[in-house]
């Protein structure tokens, strides 16, 4: 069953966000648990959208192997900073 925007499953009721990445424009849900958990739900094929993962690729190294987006990682902090997305530990 596929994703959709706002569930990261059928029965969870903690609501995922869009966001898009500030470097290249690629849109992912995202759900910030606490501070440091992050989860992330690619809408697209993330080698072909996200820049950054699209040069790793080209160097050679599978996107499977690339642990992250750096861009993506700072978007979401900032958007966390600027009041724009939710840590859910700290909603009350």
């Amino acid at each position: 069953m596929p994703i959709t925007p706002g569930r990261i499953t059928p029965d969870d009721d903690r609501l995922m966000e869009e966001l898009a990445c500030r470097r290249c424009a690629t849109t992912v849900l995202v759900r910030k648990n606490t501070r440091t958990q992050t989860s992330i739900q690619w809408l697209a094929d993330a080698g072909e959208t996200c820049t950054e993962l699209a040069e790793q690729r080209a160097a050679g190294k599978p996107t499977g192997l690339v642990s992250g987006c750096t861009a993506l990682r700072e978007s979401i902090e900032d958007a966390v900073t600027e009041g724009r997305l939710s840590v859910l530990d700290e909603v009350r």
